[in-house]
């Protein structure tokens, strides 16, 4: 009897025994389960040089590298504080290494602030497992820091500087931030600034009486000469002949600043015309040809001018040719004497006196009877 109740206070034992090692084993393994999967926060970000000074108005570099340490970074977000008052983003700013990071968004400025994130997608040849530079932040001195420094840091908290790793031993996704410092960088800035003073003149305030006077401005026009027309050459087919006699005149001439107008041909017995249609005119150079008859004999001196688009005439003189003409003989007429027609009253003259010599001859006969 008491054989059998020591085998059932065994068996309880071991029961509770097993109850208990149950829990304890669980909570062990999820422990252990825990620590295997929990990401080392082992990287870290940093400013080079970590110290350097400048002078006002040059340029600073700083290199901006991560170091992963047991970490395999994907993902990192920058946020960079600096006083703004000291220094400035220089012309070229903050710039990625876009070798490395195909993915980019920002930089964003902001007073004293700016801020990037940089990803290398999944692929395995962009992940970061050694110190690499990751970025280049270009400022300038503003101010000088009067012998002590001015602090170039990395923000730290919710939304500020975080690096991610995809290491088999990080938690799925890498959504876990790695990052375990940020070292920032300290610049010396030595210098004067430059003050410019501008000095504003004193203005004088003078009471004058001021005489008002009309001015006449007189321009004067330099006069523009006018070259006259030439007569260049005046010819004839014939220059003497009996008369009815015709002559063909052929004349030529020049205008050096205009254009001609006409040429008049004046034939030395009082006729004399223009021609205004032929060829040259309106033009600098003309050539003219008219025909012209002398009725009656003489010596004839004829002549061409040579008119231009301002009414200026050539010498007469240059273009001058001389026509002697043979005047045909005189006739000399004898006169015929007219015979008047008998008129009524002839006849009747006629008439009476036939009658009175009748009247004689019958007187006479009566007498002698």
């Amino acid at each position: 009897m008491s054989s059998l109740s020591g085998k059932k206070l065994l068996l309880l034992g071991f029961i509770v025994v097993m109850l208990l090692a149950i829990p304890v084993t669980i909570y062990l393994v999820q422990k252990q389960q825990e620590t295997r999967t929990r990401a080392e926060a082992a990287t870290v970000i940093s400013l080079t040089p970590a110290a350097t000074s400048s002078t006002v108005g040059a340029e600073i570099t700083l290199d901006i590298s991560a170091d992963p340490g047991t970490n395999q970074l994907n993902w990192i977000r920058l946020v960079i504080n600096y006083d703004e008052t000291k220094v400035s983003t220089a012309a070229a700013g903050l710039e990625p290494n876009a070798a490395l990071f195909p993915r980019i968004t920002g930089p964003t400025y902001e007073p004293g602030k700016i801020t990037v994130e940089l990803a290398t997608g999944m692929s395995p040849e962009n992940i970061i497992q050694t110190k690499t530079t990751i970025a280049t932040l270009h400022l300038t001195a503003l101010q000088p820091t009067d012998g002590v420094v001015t602090n170039v840091t990395f923000g730290r908290g919710v939304e500020e500087t975080e690096a991610r790793s995809v290491a088999e031993t990080d938690l799925p996704g890498g959504t876990e931030d790695v990052l375990q410092s940020a070292i920032p960088a300290a610049i010396t800035i030595e210098g004067v600034v430059e003050t410019t003073t501008t000095t504003i003149p004193e203005v004088t305030t003078t009471t004058s009486t001021t005489t008002t006077s009309t001015t006449t401005t007189t321009t004067t026009i330099p006069e523009v000469i006018n070259e006259l027309p030439v007569c260049t050459d005046f010819s004839s087919d014939i220059s003497n002949g009996s008369a009815p006699l015709t002559v063909t005149f052929s004349a030529e001439g020049t205008d050096s600043d205009g254009s001609i107008t006409k040429v008049t041909f004046n034939f030395g017995d009082s006729s004399v015309q223009d021609i205004t249609q032929t060829t040259g005119i309106g033009t600098g150079t003309v050539s003219a040809q008219i025909a012209h008859t002398y009725n009656n004999g003489g010596t004839f001196t004829s002549t061409a001018v040579i008119t231009d688009d301002a009414s200026e005439q050539s010498d007469p003189s240059t273009c001058s040719l001389t026509i002697d003409v043979e005047g045909t003989p005189e006739v000399t007429n004898t006169p015929t004497p007219t015979i008047a027609a008998p008129g009524p009253g002839d006849v009747f003259i006629a008439a009476g006196t036939i009658g009175a010599i009748l009247s004689i001859i019958g007187l006479f006969l009566l007498f002698a009877i």
